[in-house]
């Protein structure tokens, strides 16, 4: 089982910072977009990762550091996008339909010291 921590917030794009939510990236221009997408692949590029050859199921837990209430597919969509691309672009996964990402978990994870959401990769046992 793969597991990496990835931040939500403050992703630097130019001058400005952007978080990784659906509130932030419907409204962005599609060059800001490809950006922060490009900095998310090379953010990924510091995990290693085994090469998964069955099918598997992506687990999310998310963390915020206050007490507000989310909607937290807001922020598992951009970062399943995000990260299943960048998955499929390095040859982890071979592809991410629902014949190699047969199933997702997410949940809420409680207070940490920053938002961020964890994701865990691991094979499907038929």
């Amino acid at each position: 089982m793969s597991d990496i921590i990835i931040p939500l917030n403050d992703w630097n794009v130019g001058k400005k910072k952007y978080n990784l939510s659906m509130n932030t990236y419907r409204n962005l221009h599609h060059q800001i977009s490809s950006r922060l997408k490009r900095d998310f692949n090379d953010y990924m590029m510091q995990f290693r990762f085994k090469l998964y050859i069955k099918p598997v199921k992506i687990h999310y837990t998310l963390y915020f550091k206050d007490q507000r209430k989310r909607d937290l597919m807001n922020f598992v969509a951009v970062v399943d996008k995000f990260a299943l691309d960048s998955l499929v672009k390095r040859g982890i996964i071979e592809d991410d339909n629902y014949r190699h990402v047969v199933g997702y978990t997410v949940e809420y994870g409680g207070k940490k010291d920053i938002n961020c959401i964890k994701m865990e990769i691991e094979e499907w046992q038929e």
